[in-house]
């Protein structure tokens, strides 16, 4: 069987507010995540780096929500904890919502044990304040959880110490094309702006034109007879 490794990393330490919204953002219900807040504070104290020691089994609990290694390997990022991506509070929230779809909140040994109810009055704080500043910032509350998650994953990247190419390379390019695309919406106002004053050179152009005509039309039945009457004149010589 698959032991997981015995290094350790330095703590990461989050407040209850963040772990409550990664829930909620996780998909987690607005009580389930009060409940997983209690439980993150019972089963790592917040720390988002936490592992535990060995259990009988050598596995061993990562991140704020402690997901056991290698019980389930398959929802790792890369089905090992030598990936750092356990790490970011978005993705332990995440796992922790795979955990509790087949097992629910009896996965957790501080839930079972009744551990996590001596932290419910400080998750409930938590909760309080996250729905605060959700209403200071005129945001539903999943919307403003997910900018808290993007907010955490953005700073917890320098810890990681680790470049994923293919998500840096698609930032990119979706900074490049969101990019282009200004400068295509700012050439299309000029383009529009300067294709108005050409239209409107033309129709001045155009109504002259019209115009003559017109006055033409209307002078002929006068000016026919004088130019005729003109022509038919002897030329001196």
């Amino acid at each position: 069987m698959t032991t997981a490794p015995t290094w350790s990393l330095s703590a990461a330490p989050i407040d209850g507010r963040q772990a409550y919204a990664e829930l909620l953002n996780a998909g987690f219900s607005a009580a389930d995540a009060l409940t997983g807040t209690a439980i993150a504070m019972s089963e790592s104290s917040l720390n988002a780096t936490a592992i535990s020691p060995p259990a009988s089994d050598q596995s061993r609990g990562y991140g704020l929500w402690q997901i056991e290694y290698p019980t389930h390997a398959s929802i790792f990022p890369g089905g090992t904890v030598t990936n750092p991506g356990w790490i970011l509070p978005a993705n332990n929230a995440a796992m922790a919502r795979e955990v509790f779809s087949s097992q629910g909140w009896g996965g957790w040994s501080t839930y079972t044990s009744k551990v996590y109810l001596a932290n419910m009055p400080a998750a409930a704080l938590s909760q309080a304040a996250f729905n605060q500043q959700a209403a200071n910032n005129k945001q539903s509350a999943q919307a403003f959880a997910a900018t808290l998650s993007k907010a955490d994953t953005v700073s917890f990247t320098p810890l990681l110490g680790t470049v994923d190419l293919g998500t840096d390379l698609g930032d990119a390019a979706s900074t490049a094309a969101e990019s282009a695309g200004e400068d295509a919406q700012s050439f299309g106002a000029i383009y529009q702006g300067f294709g108005s004053s050409l239209m409107r050179v033309f129709e001045i152009f155009l109504g002259g034109a019209l115009l003559l005509i017109g006055l033409k039309q209307l002078t002929n039945p006068v000016t026919a007879p004088i130019t005729s009457a003109v022509k038919k004149l002897p030329i001196p010589v």
